[in-house]
């Protein structure tokens, strides 16, 4: 869509309640230094920055600022060296789901059954995996469907 290149490498920098939890392992790192830059928020109360300092103090202050922006900021968080997130993100997971939403059928996804749309998940994610042929995948989705 835009040209730009695109990683498939997923590391988990969602918003959670604590910063810690969506950090990769960064915490446990002697001397990591935490770099984050936010912008966003309602039109009356934007707000954009950048912070750099401990884990958990400059998560702090990006959160103060999301509540202070109406209650949510973008955020670009906590650079590592590609292979930190390999070994600490989940390569391909990107293309993974990106596949299961290929794979669902559509009527699943509108009749408003919920246990009928839960195996439609599960099956389109066997498809998936049985496709690219991620033992790991396979081994967690079958032991999950008791497959």
């Amino acid at each position: 869509m835009t040209g730009l290149p695109v990683v498939d490498l997923a590391c988990n920098g969602r918003a959670h309640p604590s910063s810690v939890m969506g950090a990769m392992g960064l915490h446990q790192e002697e001397n990591y230094l935490s770099s984050q830059g936010y912008a966003g928020g309602e039109p009356y109360a934007y707000v954009e920055g950048s912070v750099s300092g401990g884990l958990e103090a400059t998560s702090n202050v990006v959160r103060r600022a999301s509540v202070e922006a109406g209650g949510w900021v973008g955020v670009a968080r906590n650079p590592v060296e590609v292979g930190y997130a390999v070994r600490h993100g989940a390569p391909g997971a990107i293309g993974q789901i990106f596949g299961i939403g290929v794979a669902l059928p559509a009527p699943e996804l509108h009749d408003g059954n919920a246990a009928r749309f839960g195996r439609a998940v599960r099956d389109a994610a066997l498809r998936v995996g049985k496709r690219i042929g991620d033992p790991y995948w396979l081994r967690y989705v079958e032991s999950d469907t008791g497959r």
